[in-house]
């Protein structure tokens, strides 16, 4: 099989690109982003662009390919809405479209728990209006991951999230991890899910709640 990746600096796209290289079913895993993975691997390449438009553009000669798309940003780091905008959904919609052109056998994205197309809150909107134009994208089969507050060792700092972890992390010696799941989701955890669903032929599409994501 072979993985292509989008967002593979992040967080969650770094931890998965380390754990695909590792995996046997794997021969091959090419990253799509502004930053090189440095590797050791020869199952590793690049394709470097220098903005996200670009993604849609791109030529892939690729097999039986799984792509998995970990974009994934903030309104504060992102600078304003717009921008955040064309990360979580133009980004994410040019790589599905990327896909579908590719005639990949899976499309898996993660996404956020809470994601609604009709919420009032602009990050849980944009995120449920760029799983909603993936499923009607009509690709092969598309999973989505839908995540509690991730934990995890960023790269960067995030006051407000750094500040819930460390209030989730006090809870968990009141209350029990069972009742903490809806809302935590490790990173190594979502991982593991992601690649055991990778593996899967199936056709169609689903999510997956933070809750379906077993530690």
């Amino acid at each position: 099989m072979e993985a292509v990746v989008v967002g593979a600096s992040g967080l969650v796209g770094s931890t998965l690109v380390n754990d695909l290289i590792r995996h046997p079913e794997f021969t091959k895993v090419v990253s799509i982003g502004r930053k090189t993975v440095k590797s050791n691997s020869e199952k590793i390449s690049n394709i470097i662009i220098s903005d996200l438009s670009e993604i849609s553009s791109i030529d892939l000669k690729m097999e039986d390919s799984v792509f998995f798309c970990c974009l994934g940003s903030t309104i504060k780091k992102a600078g304003n809405k717009e921008n955040f905008r064309k990360v979580d959904f133009h980004g994410v919609v040019s790589f599905a479209r990327l896909a579908k052109k590719s005639n990949a056998s899976k499309f898996i994205l993660v996404s956020a728990k809470g994601a609604d197309v009709n919420s009032s809150f602009f990050y849980n909107r944009t995120k449920g209006e760029a799983e909603q134009a993936i499923i009607e994208m009509g690709l092969n089969s598309t999973t989505i991951f839908r995540p509690g507050l991730l934990l995890g060792d960023r790269k960067e700092f995030r006051f407000f999230e750094s500040v819930s972890i460390g209030i989730m992390k006090g809870l968990k010696s009141v209350i029990s991890y069972d009742r903490l799941r809806p809302f935590v989701t490790s990173v190594e955890s979502l991982v593991r899910a992601i690649i055991d669903n990778s593996l899967v032929k199936e056709t169609g599409y689903k999510i997956v709640d933070s809750s379906e994501i077993l530690e």
